[in-house]
């Protein structure tokens, strides 16, 4: 159910865009679910193995600026923090 409000959350409010012709600022927010496999460990010989799953939601924003430069060419900057 958390994965399903995030991704409908992230449709609705993913990217916000301000733009012109000249010059455009573009805010947009991501979010990931990583799943990684199983990993299996067994220390020193013992009768038991210890299994690990890795998952996680992260999040981050990321911010560019697009500036006409000619006719048909942009020049973009961007920064972001994941």
């Amino acid at each position: 159910m958390k994965k399903i409000f995030s991704l409908l959350f992230g449709f609705f409010i993913c990217c916000t865009t301000y733009g012109q012709n000249k010059t455009s600022f573009e805010i947009s927010m991501v979010g990931r679910s990583d799943v990684h496999g199983k990993y299996v460990s067994n220390f020193a010989g013992r009768a038991y193995n210890d299994t690990n799953i890795i998952s996680g939601l992260s999040y981050g924003v990321n911010g560019l600026l697009r500036r006409k430069i000619f006719k048909s060419y942009y020049l973009s900057f961007g920064v972001g923090y994941y």
